[in-house]
């Protein structure tokens, strides 16, 4: 969990203590929402995290010069062979 992710979740947390202290249901209401909002944020910068470990991965592939149609370059040849 990054750094921010945690404390966001403090955050959270710390609304629903002081929700558990309301006076007004109003009050405790304001707060609950406020820590769900929290949360919210904690798992969309979880979800950045995760994205960003999952970078793609180049790879190359040879074509097999029988799917172009077209034969392979000699080794004599100045072509240089298709990627």
């Amino acid at each position: 969990m990054s750094s921010a992710a945690k404390e966001f979740e403090g955050f959270a947390r710390d609304c629903v203590r002081l929700a558990e202290r309301a006076d007004t249901l109003e009050l405790r209401e304001k707060l609950l929402n406020l820590a769900r909002e929290w949360m919210r944020a904690v798992m969309e910068a979880e979800d950045s995290d995760c994205a960003a470990d999952r970078r793609p991965v180049a790879t190359t592939r040879r074509r097999d010069p029988a799917e172009s149609g077209r034969s392979p370059p000699s080794q004599n040849s100045d072509e240089a062979p298709s990627l």
